[in-house]
């Protein structure tokens, strides 16, 4: 079929450099590794956004350190400027991985507002450039090591916190939720 055919040829053109090619529901995300981006690939990423795939890169962040970590010391976000390059590249999509944790810091309350800032101010240059965003809180199924629809962390918990990040960017057609991360016991 017409995916896996270009699968294979992304695979073929970029073999040895370690990227991952994900399928995200109906369209395909192709993460390539921030120092694989090669200035004589421009041809193929255009070749492809010209087919209709949409190429994008995953910028690995939020996700990393403990739970109480302390931004720009145990995690960050990535910038404008690496927006605004990886768009110059032809990147049209971006996801954005976070724990539920850093956002929400205890269940059912608000959204955390500093790493909540953050993450709008990334949606809207992304969005403003024309690129879409995946907001992907990359738990595993779990919270803090507690399997989500347990007592710790009930289901409860994560449609409260998933009913508000939506609730933030509702009305912008080019952010895409990714529900769970490579959901592991749930």
């Amino acid at each position: 079929d017409e995916i896996a055919a270009f699968q294979a040829r992304f695979v073929t053109e970029f073999a040895g450099l370690g990227e991952e090619v994900e399928d995200v529901g109906n369209e395909v995300l192709n993460s390539i590794s921030i120092s694989k981006v090669y200035e004589d690939r421009q041809n193929f990423i255009k070749q492809t956004a010209w087919e209709g795939h949409l190429v994008g890169v995953n910028l690995a962040a939020g996700e990393f350190g403990s739970s109480d970590g302390v931004l720009y010391t145990d995690y960050t976000y990535p910038t404008n400027d690496e927006l605004d390059y990886y768009h110059s590249k032809g990147i049209q999509i971006i996801r954005l991985p976070f724990k539920w944790e850093r956002l929400q810091r205890d269940l059912y309350a608000p959204l955390w507002e500093q790493d909540l800032n953050l993450i709008k101010g990334l949606v809207t240059h992304a969005t403003g450039l024309g690129m879409r965003i995946i907001l992907d809180p990359h738990n595993y199924s779990d919270r803090d090591g507690q399997e989500i629809g347990t007592i710790t962390a009930p289901w409860a918990a994560w449609e409260d916190f998933f009913t508000k990040l939506a609730t933030e960017f509702k009305y912008n057609p080019l952010v895409i939720f990714l529900t769970c991360n490579e959901p592991t016991k749930t």
